[in-house]
């Protein structure tokens, strides 16, 4: 099992230059791919035809997910790695430089590894700039590589309303592993 980092916001700068990861695998199904083809409207047939991709599939005769479905990933499993408390929410500012070197092939298993870039202090709260990569088990080359920011909200504590303060005023408690 891999193990969950849990810090207050402002453990968030020990993190740079560090990996964190990777992620339990979780396993890539054809009824999982389904849903995601009916939530998106997208069923090309590599996607959702096992038939007709064991006639015509150029990914080992097989069906394959979605890129977007294994970007939409991350979050699930960011999220299982990385727990930080005294936050208000987090929103995701965005991803770039967003690759997908080789197909997820169904069914599958994958998981998440993420090299943290950069954290950035601003007004609201602290952003966090990730280098993620899903690789597919057995599979020599990643299923996703991409660039994702998050943007962690702080909340000023003892208010009855959340307001956003500078992570100035946040002491700095140690990195709890």
């Amino acid at each position: 099992m891999v193990q969950c980092i849990y810090t207050p916001p402002e453990g968030l700068f020990f993190l740079e230059g560090k990996t964190i990861g990777p992620s339990v695998w979780k396993e890539v199904t054809q009824d999982t791919i389904n849903l995601f083809s009916d939530a998106t409207g997208d069923h090309q047939w590599i996607h959702v035809d096992q038939v007709r991709a064991a006639k015509e599939s150029p990914f080992r005769k097989k069906t394959v997910a979605h890129g977007y479905f294994t970007l939409a990933l991350i979050p699930s499993f960011f999220f299982d790695m990385l727990d930080v408390s005294g936050c208000r929410f987090i929103v995701n500012l965005g991803a770039d430089k967003i690759r997908w070197p080789a197909p997820v092939r169904i069914p599958s298993r994958v998981r998440l590894t993420a090299n943290c870039k950069s954290v950035t202090r601003c007004e609201s709260g602290i952003d966090l700039c990730l280098s993620m990569v899903i690789e597919v088990e057995n599979q020599r080359h990643p299923a996703l590589e991409a660039e994702v920011t998050y943007r962690y909200y702080i909340k000023r504590t003892g208010s009855k309303a959340p307001e956003f303060i500078s992570v100035q005023d946040v002491p700095a408690p140690p990195l709890m592993l």
